[in-house]
C-alpha cells in the first residue's frame, strides 16, 4: 500500500494502518530500507540510550550538555507527549510539520514494497533529517529492548543502558534476567557502555562481556554523591563538582551520571568541558517527568511512570516531598501494563483516587480499574467519564495545603499536561 497524504496528521494515521500489527521486533526490514537510503553510515559519533526507565531525561541531559558545549545536535525522543514532533530535535528545536513530510515522502520511496511498522518507519524518517542538518552527535532513544529494536541497525560510538525492570513482557521477557541480554545488545566490541542500573543482573553483564564492550558501571567505575549545593561525579580519572539536575526526582542523579559518563567516554572525538557539562545540567527539560505546578492554587504533580519500577520511584519521591495537607491521585492506565505491580507501591501515597477515560483501546476502563484498586486501599475512589472531569473534581476537593498527582501513562499526562 502506497501512502500519499499532504498532511502530518494524515501520514501517521497512514502509517498506523500500514504494516499488520503495531509492534514487530526484527531488524531485517528496517536494514534493507535503511540500505537503499543510503542511511547506514552515520556522519557524526552516536549514542544509543536503552533501559526500562530514565531514558528520555538521559538523552535530554546529553543533548542539553552538547548544545551548552557548542556542539550541533540531533535527538530521537519516543514516545511523543502531545505533537509528533517531539520525537525528531534538530539541534534545540523540533522538527517541523514540512521537514517530516519531506522525510516520510523519503521513506515513502525508498521502502518500495517492504511493510514497516510506525516506529521503523519514523526513526527512518528522524535520521533521514539528522544526516541533512550536519550534526556533530546523534542520540537516539531506543524504543522497545534492544536486540530487535529499529535502532540497533546503527552502530553507536557509546551505548547507554539506564536500568533494568520489567516492563513489555510480551516481546522482552518476564524477568530481569530474561531482559538483561536484550538491553546489552545495544552495545559494540571495544567501545563504551554505560550502565546506570545499580544491581545490574548477572545476564546483562555476561552478555556485554561476550560482545566484547568497555563496561562502566555505576557505584563501580564511577559513582553520585549528593552535597549540599549539588552533588559529585567521580570516575577513575577524577571529580566534577557538579549542580543539582533542572529536572525533579532523586532518581535524576543516576540518569544524569549516566549523560556525564557518556559525555567522558566520548572526550576524545567530542570534547566538553565541566562548565558546559553543568550548564547543560541546569539546562535540561523534558516534560511530564515529575514535573511541577499548580492549578487554582493546588500543587499538582505529574508524571509518565507506567510500570512498578516507576511507580515504586515516584512513591519514594511522593514521600519525600509530603505537604501539609492531603494526596490525591488522578489517573488512568493501560491494560496490557502491570497495574497490580504499580498499585503495590502506590497503594498507600493517596488519600483519595480519581480515575478517568481515556479514549484510546489500550486504556483500562475506570470501573476496571477502580476493582483492581479496590483489593489495594481503603481511600475513597470515584471514576469518572473523563480525565478532566477527574482531575477538576480532585482540584475542587482540594486545599491550598494539598497535592494532586497525575500519573499512570504517557497518554494519562498527554492528555492534561496542557492544564500545568
Amino acid at each position: 500500500m502506497a501512502i500519499v497524504a499532504d498532511t502530518l496528521d494524515g501520514w501517521l494515521a497512514a502509517l498506523e494502518q500500514l504494516h499488520p500489527t503495531p509492534i514487530e521486533l526484527g531488524l531485517s526490514r528496517i536494514q534493507a530500507v535503511a540500505e537503499r537510503m543510503e542511511l547506514l553510515k552515520m556522519p557524526c559519533p552516536l549514542i544509543s540510550v536503552a533501559g526500562t526507565n530514565g531514558k528520555g531525561s538521559t538523552v535530554t541531559y546529553l543533548d542539553a550538555i552538547y548544545r551548552a558545549a557548542g556542539y550541533r545536535s540531533c535527538c530521537q525522543f519516543s514516545p511523543h507527549m502531545v505533537r509528533f514532533n517531539e520525537r525528531i530535535r534538530l539541534n534545540g528545536t523540533d522538527a517541523s510539520d514540512e521537514q517530516i513530510l519531506e522525510a516520510l515522502a523519503a521513506v515513502e520511496k525508498g521502502r518500495g514494497d517492504i511493510s514497516l511498522t510506525y516506529f521503523e518507519y519514523t526513526v527512518l524518517a528522524a535520521v533521514w533529517l539528522y544526516q541533512r542538518e550536519d550534526p556533530d552527535v546523534i542520540i537516539l532513544e531506543v524504543g522497545l529492548g534492544g536486540r530487535l529494536d529499529a535502532c540497533n541497525i546503527w552502530n553507536c560510538d557509546v551505548a547507554v543502558i539506564t536500568n533494568i525492570a520489567v516492563d513489555h513482557q510480551r516481546w522482552l521477557g518476564d524477568t530481569r534476567e530474561a531482559i538483561g541480554p536484550e538491553k546489552a545488545a545495544i552495545a559494540r566490541a571495544d567501545r563504551p557502555v554505560i550502565v546506570g542500573d545499580i544491581d545490574p543482573p548477572n545476564s546483562l553483564l555476561e552478555k556485554l562481556g561476550d560482545i566484547g564492550a568497555d563496561v562502566h558501571c555505576i557505584a563501580r567505575d564511577f559513582s553520585v554523591e549528593p552535597t549540599a549545593t549539588g552533588w559529585t561525579y567521580k570516575n577513575a580519572e577524577g571529580e566534577l563538582q557538579l549542580p543539582s539536575p533542572a529536572l525533579a526526582g532523586e532518581w535524576q542523579l543516576a540518569n544524569a551520571s549516566c549523560a556525564v559518563s557518556a559525555v567522558q567516554a566520548l572526550q576524545s572525538q567530542l570534547p566538553v568541558q565541566s562548565e558546559a557539562i553543568a550548564k547543560g545540567l541546569l539546562d535540561a527539560h523534558i516534560a511530564g517527568r515529575y514535573q511541577r505546578g499548580t492549578i487554582d492554587g493546588v500543587d499538582i504533580v505529574m508524571d509518565v511512570g507506567h510500570n512498578p519500577d516507576a511507580a515504586r520511584r515516584l512513591a519514594s519521591q511522593l514521600e519525600v516531598d509530603a505537604p501539609k495537607g492531603k494526596t490525591f491521585a488522578v489517573s488512568a492506565v493501560m491494560a496490557d501494563k502491570d497495574v497490580d505491580g504499580i498499585l503495590q507501591y502506590l497503594k498507600t501515597s493517596f488519600d483519595g483516587w480519581y480515575l478517568g477515560g481515556l479514549s484510546i483501546d489500550r486504556a483500562m476502563l475506570p470501573e476496571q480499574y477502580a476493582q483492581q484498586l479496590s483489593a489495594y486501599t481503603v481511600s475513597p475512589v470515584e471514576c469518572f467519564d473523563t480525565l478532566e472531569q477527574a482531575l477538576d473534581t480532585a482540584v475542587a476537593a482540594a486545599s491550598s495545603n494539598d497535592r494532586v498527582v497525575i500519573f499512570g501513562s504517557f497518554y494519562t499526562v498527554a492528555e492534561l499536561i496542557a492544564r500545568i
